[in-house]
């Protein structure tokens, strides 16, 4: 070897062809499931990602008269900042 360095000695390995198509076709697969999920959830089955939505922004909160007014209260109460 004059200066080049071979593969093997850098730790690369060429792995057969036939490996390489199975992980590709592996991977395109994946990818093809992952758009298929997508559509049919916004296509599909609309109402799922509907509620999900709705579940996260959506909130109900019930505000007690009597906690409202005590706190206006005490508001009142409390000296005012001096400057």
């Amino acid at each position: 070897m004059t200066g080049a360095v071979g593969a093997a000695a850098q730790g690369l390995v060429r792995l057969p062809a036939w490996r390489a198509r199975t992980v590709l076709a592996a991977l395109i697969a994946a990818f093809m499931l992952l758009v298929a999920r997508a559509v049919y959830l916004q296509a599909v089955k609309t109402d799922f990602l509907q509620e999900k939505g709705d579940a996260r922004y959506s909130r109900v909160l019930e505000v007690r008269p009597l906690a409202a007014a005590s706190l206006i209260a005490m508001a009142r109460r409390s000296p005012s900042p001096r400057r």
